[in-house]
């Protein structure tokens, strides 16, 4: 489409249409996945080496939605989708990824969400573009109109009036109309000369900067921006006279507010009648449309880090766990000698504490396992007042807000304790030079809007309860409080922090239904402020103690189901130092099988939840199916808290979670199977 020309007042002016997008550059993108996959087949049938294939698919798929945008990352998806389906099917790739239907459920979906964001971000960057670019033109020809008409008009004048005191007063209305119709633009607009001395601005840029035309007109605007941007600056306008074609920037900067912002701006060069060249800039805050972009990417990127680390924590459990049951059975039962035995306890107490940093990972990525019950959050932080005084040097003052008596929440009480002896660990290292920590907590109806970002979000019936960790400390700067929640982030020396600590706390506070609101300011200090659901209910849950001692069995015959051999291995010694008998599968579908073959034998299955094939919750419901009456236990790394009541109605019979003690699985199986 070629460009049109329409005409006003005798003036006649020619509109070009914008041209977006490259449509061999759209094919390349969309023919790069497939290609990749005939690269990655070719090196399967044919034997050579093709490295990392999965991750090239996965680059493919970026780049085309990166690319070409939403159409070509589906396009690329789907293909790549149906290409690790089908490698699964022929046992071709990693297990992480092809080695089941959730692994290749994650990986695929992690595939189209962020091909479909990249995608979208890029589309809506294209949108914004032509956007602009119209409605530079708009505004230019705007301008260039009111300036014809002004100038066309003094020619008149010029010629027909030949009262000095009349043309001076139709010029000043004319001059009064101009004004008026740049000074009602929302947008900002103005003239400054090659070296940013201003000579125009209209009343909206005057609003946005905070100060007057005095202030503004005659000199240089680039105080109104940041030093970093002066460089760049610079270069614009040096391109902008040699090209003398319209152009785009973004400056960003702290406004008068002291917040940051960005404005994007359309800039032109004029030359006014005497011959001056000018450029002309008009702008618009494009702040909050950043901000959400950055919340988007930022939520993305924690996302897709969770998931990973989610991936590695749980595969390290299983070490842990085979680990720990060999180490645990050889101090109970081996017959060594007491130097073998304490070294045993040491290796048995670091697997407690690889857990525990298991537990960060997951607790993080929010697939820790928890035991959730309804527990008061003031006897909870009465119970932790003499732990956190004992981490506490006397240089720092520990201050406690008024109680409101009972504040109830639906809970795991280890984790919330861990939220609570972080927060006050990391109020701590912010006190080198002693100081005061202030810990309130209250009931609330409502949460400040920032909160919960774009989560649908449903009040709950009690409100909310609020509890507030706040110091006097070093504070933090503004360009690491976005990172603050990021896992191994530390503003720490090294050795001083491992950087799960906060991440922890977020982690754990989302998994609760919660969310947390960190503010800080260098030598200020830091208030963290958590909110998690409310209960209405006044009645609390008891705790049941941890058990300690070993209980055997009477030869019962146990059906153990695992698909990691080393775990199966170690979980048969340790079922079998219980004094039971046991028979072993490597998914739920032998596991089927052989109840079906043995159903008068087995007294009882112990199954993971995850496994090729079919996993414990898929055999709990086969079982049913089959109407199989042997009580299951689950072993699982990830929570069941959305699953759990369903899994009990179809006749869950109790689950542990990953790694566990043999007093745990002992406890647990004797339990069990007496009904």
């Amino acid at each position: 489409m070629g460009p049109s020309t329409s005409s006003e007042n005798g003036l006649y002016f020619t509109t070009y249409p914008i041209q977006v997008g490259n449509k061999p550059l759209w094919l390349f993108s969309a023919l790069l996945t497939p290609g990749v996959i005939l690269y990655i087949e070719l090196g399967r049938r044919f034997g050579f080496v093709v490295p990392i294939p999965f991750l090239l698919l996965f680059a493919a798929v970026v780049l085309a939605s990166s690319i070409s945008g939403r159409l070509a990352s589906i396009l690329a998806a789907s293909l790549a989708s149906a290409f690790i389906i089908y490698a699964s099917s022929i046992d071709y790739g990693p297990q992480s990824l092809t080695g089941g239907v959730l692994q290749m459920a994650l990986g695929i979906g992690l595939m189209f969400i962020v091909g479909y964001n990249l995608g979208y971000t890029r589309d809506q960057n294209r949108a914004l573009t032509r956007f602009l670019r119209e409605r530079s033109a708009d505004l230019t020809n705007q301008v260039a109109r009111s300036t014809a008409v002004l100038y066309r008009t003094n020619q008149e004048l010029e010629r027909k009036i030949e009262s000095q005191q009349a043309t001076a007063a139709i010029l000043h209305e004319r001059e009064q109309q101009l004004a008026a119709i740049v000074n009602s633009n929302i947008d900002l607009i103005c003239r400054f000369t090659p070296d940013t001395r201003l000579v125009f601005v209209n009343d909206t840029y005057c609003r946005y900067f905070g100060r007057s035309r005095e202030e503004l007109l005659g000199h240089s605007f680039l105080n109104l921006v940041s030093i970093e941007n002066v460089d760049d600056i610079h270069e614009h306008i040096a391109l902008l006279l040699s090209d003398r074609t319209p152009m785009t920037s973004e400056v960003h900067g702290v406004g008068p507010d002291d917040e940051e912002h960005w404005i994007q701006w359309v800039d032109q060069v004029v030359e006014t009648a005497d011959g001056q060249m000018l450029i002309q800039a008009v702008g618009r805050d494009i702040t909050e449309q950043r901000r959400s972009e950055m919340q988007l990417r930022q939520r993305d990127r924690l996302a897709a880090i969770g998931q990973l680390a989610a991936g590695i924590a749980h595969d390290f459990n299983n070490i842990l766990a085979v680990i720990s049951i060999y180490a645990q059975l050889l101090i109970r039962v081996g017959n060594i000698d007491d130097a073998s035995r304490q070294k045993l306890q040491i290796i048995d107490e670091q697997t407690e504490r690889a857990t525990s940093l298991t537990n960060k990972i997951l607790d993080y990525s929010r697939r820790s396992v928890m035991s959730r019950r309804s527990l008061d959050l003031c006897g909870l932080w009465t119970s932790t007042i003499e732990m956190l005084k004992r981490i506490l040097p006397e240089n720092i003052e520990l201050e406690l807000g008024e109680s409101p008596g009972q504040l109830l929440v639906y809970g795991d009480e280890t984790r919330l304790q861990q939220v609570f002896l972080n927060l006050v660990v990391n109020a701590r290292d912010a006190l080198p030079d002693g100081g005061r920590i202030c810990i309130k907590m209250r009931q609330v109806a409502t949460v400040p809007d920032a909160l919960f970002g774009a989560e649908s979000l449903a009040e709950p019936d009690a409100g909310w309860a609020e509890i507030v960790v706040a110091d006097n400390g070093v504070g933090v700067a503004a360009t690491a409080l976005p990172h603050i929640f990021e896992p191994f982030y530390s503003t720490k020396a090294p050795g001083k922090g491992t950087g799960l600590g906060l991440a922890q706390v977020h982690g754990i506070i989302k998994q609760h239904g919660g969310d947390i609101l960190v503010e800080s300011e260098p030598g200020k200090g830091t208030v963290f402020t958590i909110y998690l659901p409310a209960l209405a209910e006044k009645t609390l849950e008891a705790v049941a103690a941890p058990p300690d001692e070993l209980v055997y069995g009477q030869g019962e015959l146990l059906l153990l189901v695992e698909d990691d051999a080393q775990v199966l291995a170690a979980l048969v010694d340790g079922i079998s130092a219980l004094q039971y008998r046991t028979v072993t599968a490597t998914n739920g579908v032998e596991a089927l099988a052989i109840l079906k073959n043995s159903t008068d034998e087995i007294a009882l299955v112990v199954s993971d939840a995850v496994m090729p094939d079919m996993g414990g919750i898929g055999l709990l419901q086969a079982m049913q199916t089959a109407a199989l009456v042997q009580p299951l236990i689950i072993v699982t790394g990830h929570p069941l808290d959305g699953q759990l009541e369903q899994l009990q109605a179809a006749g869950l019979a109790a689950y542990l979670t990953k790694p566990y003690s043999l007093e745990q699985l002992s406890v647990t199986i004797a339990k069990v199977l007496a009904g």
